[in-house]
């Protein structure tokens, strides 16, 4: 079984590249960067999501190219997890059904744990003029978000547990963007070589038996991989399809490019899975 023709996924990040990294004027993007009263967290927020679809975009492209090579039978299901993690943070971030206070809320959310992150990594080498250069920063982000209106975090220990609000965990944000947690799950099993999870999904038993016992040997499975690309290929058309509404971009040319891009993956031919029709229409 082949995996579907790259082109056109070629042509999905030629069109984000050739569209810009900035919104397009009176785009929604555009006007709640305008309105909001520190443009700069707005921006921030965008910048944030922009960057995870890149992200998301790089591994999108590994796992293509991983499985039309057809033979890698466990590099494929990280590349797939690693898409879906930043796929969810990109579309938490751009939803366009939140308000700008929730948007630079999630936004502080990130910056926090990325920093709280940092300060892990500075402890582990004993970096103390590290660990206060990061704390100070955390807490000016944390003055900054005090002037937006943003109550403090803290536990029953008084100690800073996120600012703007606490950032739910990736499993969590996998859910509420994709309604997917059941297949993050399996490939997080499949990213942590759980045993079962491996067995399953990239190991098959021969034909031949060992004197002492069943012998596994890897096994590419080609259909299940042409699968996940297609799921995956769903959480991607949905990312690229938000920023084209958020940035005013333009959505006729996009819709025409997902179409054969859900062709090409062999997707239902409906207007309830082409969710777009629906919308360039009205």
């Amino acid at each position: 079984m082949k995996a579907f023709d790259s082109n056109i996924l070629s042509k999905l990040i030629l069109f984000l590249e050739n569209s810009g990294a900035e919104p397009a004027m009176d785009s929604p993007a555009a006007n709640e960067i305008k309105l909001f009263s520190r443009p700069e967290s707005i921006k921030t927020a965008f910048g944030q999501g922009a960057q995870a679809l890149i992200a998301a975009t790089d591994y999108f492209e590994a796992l293509d190219s991983l499985v039309h090579q057809n033979k890698y039978a466990i590099a494929p299901w990280s590349c797939a997890r690693g898409m879906i993690e930043a796929s969810s943070l990109f579309a938490w971030l751009f939803e366009t059904d939140i308000d700008s206070i929730e948007r630079v809320s999630r936004s502080l959310s990130i910056r926090f744990s990325a920093l709280r992150e940092q300060q892990k990594l500075a402890r582990y080498d004993d970096n103390d003029a590290k660990i206060g250069e990061i704390e100070n920063r955390i807490k000016s982000i944390e003055d900054m978000a005090r002037t937006l209106g943003y109550g403090l975090l803290r536990d029953k220990k008084n100690r800073r547990i996120g600012i703007g609000q606490i950032k739910p965990n990736i499993t969590k944000l996998v859910e509420m963007q994709f309604s997917s947690e059941k297949l993050y799950r399996m490939l997080s099993g499949m990213a942590h070589s759980n045993y079962t999870t491996l067995t399953s999904l990239a190991f098959t038993k021969p034909a031949f038996r060992n004197k002492d016992g069943a012998v596994i040997q890897r096994a590419v499975p080609s259909a299940l991989q042409i699968s996940l690309l297609s799921q995956a290929g769903k959480i991607y058309a949905k990312c690229i399809w938000l920023k084209t509404i958020q940035f005013g971009f333009d959505a006729a040319k996009v819709a025409v490019l997902l179409e054969e891009f859900y062709d090409t993956l062999k997707l239902d031919d409906t207007n309830e899975n082409r969710f777009w029709r629906t919308i360039v229409k009205t």
